[in-house]
Formats: structure tokens, C-alpha cells, sequence
């Protein structure tokens, strides 16, 4: 919700109400490497971020135990790495969104020593619409979690 303080301040209100011990909620993104972490949730966030492979390395250098990404949009076959969308459905406001080759995103977070150990359609999977991609693209594309553990 970096960019959403609505919600932060909805979480916030949530961890004082239900009294959470050593649950943060960050204002910026890039304060995190001002923490030490156990478990990072990337709650179908990090397809918005500019360049999410510099968060994710900041991130991995304090060596939190796990990795989870909700909600992030992945696509198979052998053309880029990325693959950046204009998204619309949030008129007037405008977002860009990452969609990750699955093969390269399982391999750059290995090379940030974790590995994948669940991997699941997301539970909102089926109100995703691709159908505005074109056809080589939208059939290959699926929205994910994915688990990553810290190797030891």
C-alpha cells in the first residue's frame, strides 16, 4: 500500500486494535532496509514497484527467512523478462504493472539465495482479466503465489 495511505492507516488500526507485537507497517518502501524482518509479505504489491529487482535485493540483504509474494502476474515462454502494462480499471488514476516471466523470477530470487517452496493460484485468480493482452501473451499468463525460504 506504499502509495495508499488509506489502507496503511486501516492496518495500523487493525495491529492497535488486535495489540500485534513487532508488526510494521512502512511508510515508504524503501525503509525497510532499516529492519530486520522473519517473513516479508509482498501483498500483490510488487508488480508496482519501479524496479523491483533493486527492493528485492535491499530486502534479501538483511536475510529475512521467508518471501512470500501474493498476487503478482506471471507469464511462460521464452520472450522477455518483464513485461510492462498500462493498467486502466483504475480510472482516473493510473497504474503501471509488472508482469514477471515465471522462470526468470524464480531464478533471479534463487540468485538471492532462497528457494521456492509453495507455489498456488491466488484465491482471486478467476476475477483476473487478461483478455485485453494480446492472445500469445494473455493465454500464457497466471496469477500467483509464491513462497521462497531462506537457504541455509
Amino acid at each position: 500500500y506504499h502509495d495508499q495511505e488509506d489502507n496503511n492507516i486501516i492496518v495500523k488500526e487493525f495491529i492497535k486494535k488486535n495489540k500485534l507485537k513487532d508488526f510494521i507497517v512502512l511508510k515508504n518502501y524503501k525503509e525497510i532496509q532499516n529492519y530486520k524482518f522473519d517473513f516479508i509479505n509482498f501483498g500483490s504489491v510488487i508488480q508496482y514497484i519501479d524496479e523491483p529487482e533493486s527492493l528485492i535485493k535491499k530486502i534479501t540483504f538483511n536475510k529475512p527467512e521467508y518471501l512470500f509474494f501474493n498476487g503478482v502476474n506471471m507469464f511462460w515462454g521464452n520472450r522477455s523478462k518483464k513485461i510492462i502494462c498500462k493498467q486502466l480499471n483504475t480510472f482516473p488514476k493510473v497504474n503501471y504493472c509488472h508482469f514477471f516471466q515465471y522462470d526468470y523470477f524464480k531464478k533471479f530470487i534463487k540468485s538471492q539465495k532462497y528457494n521456492l517452496i509453495y507455489v498456488a493460484k491466488n484465491q482471486n485468480s478467476s476475477i483476473i482479466n487478461y483478455s485485453n493482452l494480446k492472445e500469445d501473451i494473455s493465454k500464457d499468463c497466471k496469477y500467483l503465489d509464491l513462497l521462497f525460504k531462506l537457504k541455509k
